[in-house]
């Protein structure tokens, strides 16, 4: 899975068949691409979380339908560390992916 952390979170119930993956691999130097799944169509929320939870970057929102998507993070103006790309389907957490990037 190219180095790709999954994580959970505990307590709330995933979308069922909603992907996340980084494309490429790890760690990110500039610029990462993540790609999405969804089974259905609906809401979607693809956002960008640093380590202390803080909302960095929105990558992708509104109404899909079904089908897999691409969105990009133009990470150079961020500083070197862990961050988490969270993907929400109609408001419900589907999946969250970690990832590290390193400075330029």
């Amino acid at each position: 899975m190219n180095g790709v952390n999954t994580v959970s979170v505990p307590g709330r119930r995933p979308a069922a068949g909603v992907g996340l993956r980084l494309v490429g691999s790890q760690p990110i130097r500039s610029e990462a691409e993540l790609e999405y799944s969804l089974p259905a169509a609906g809401r979607v929320e693809l956002a960008l979380f640093d380590a202390a939870g803080r909302r960095v970057a929105d990558l992708a929102g509104g109404w899909h339908g079904a089908g897999t998507y691409k969105a990009r993070w133009a990470a150079q103006s961020h500083p070197a560390g862990v961050y988490f790309a969270r993907l929400t389907l109609d408001g419900r957490i589907s999946t969250t992916v970690r990832l590290v990037l390193l400075s330029g």
